[in-house]
């Protein structure tokens, strides 16, 4: 099921982002201790225009999406959002990502928008094949603009224009 985040979801989200930390799926390089993940998932939460959470059979959360504004403040962009989504390790593979990714686009349009931005680092393959198949192409690469202790890597947009 996916349905709108709540206070107390905080925590698994915090954990399923850090787990995108650890493994270099974000551009942060430390994962969030405690008061630090509250804060960003405060100021997540409080810019979102929409903040789900995808549960699992026994009603855990095993993921979470977001659409966020573009570039806020500036009219020209005003239809177009920022797609985001993560999911635990043991959640993926499953389906699930097409299905956050089929709701956020549904929520996108009722709000009105029409272009999808997502943001990703360029050597994270899972994330850009599932995109491609969902109909989102490479918009654009900042090669190696994201420096890591380990590598650099691109800062790729891909996106998608809702009919």
């Amino acid at each position: 099921m996916i349905r709108t985040v709540r206070v107390e979801d905080a925590i698994s989200v915090v954990e399923i982002m850090n787990q995108a930390i650890e493994e270099r799926k974000n551009a942060y390089l430390s994962p969030f201790e405690a008061k630090q993940g509250s804060d960003w998932f405060e100021r997540l939460k409080a810019s979102a225009l929409a903040f789900v959470v995808k549960t699992d059979t026994r009603g855990d959360v095993c993921g979470w999406g977001t659409l966020t504004p573009y570039r806020s403040g500036r009219d020209a962009f005003q239809r177009a959002v920022e797609i985001t989504f993560y999911f635990e390790r043991a959640a993926r593979g499953l389906g699930w990502g097409k299905e956050m990714i089929e709701h956020l686009e549904q929520l996108s349009h009722t709000m009105g928008k029409h272009h999808l931005v997502a943001i990703l680092l360029d050597d994270n393959v899972p994330s850009q094949r599932l995109l491609v198949k969902m109909g989102y192409e490479e918009w654009g690469n900042f090669r190696e603009l994201a420096e890591f202790p380990d590598r650099n890597r691109g800062h790729m947009y891909m996106g998608k224009r809702l009919t």
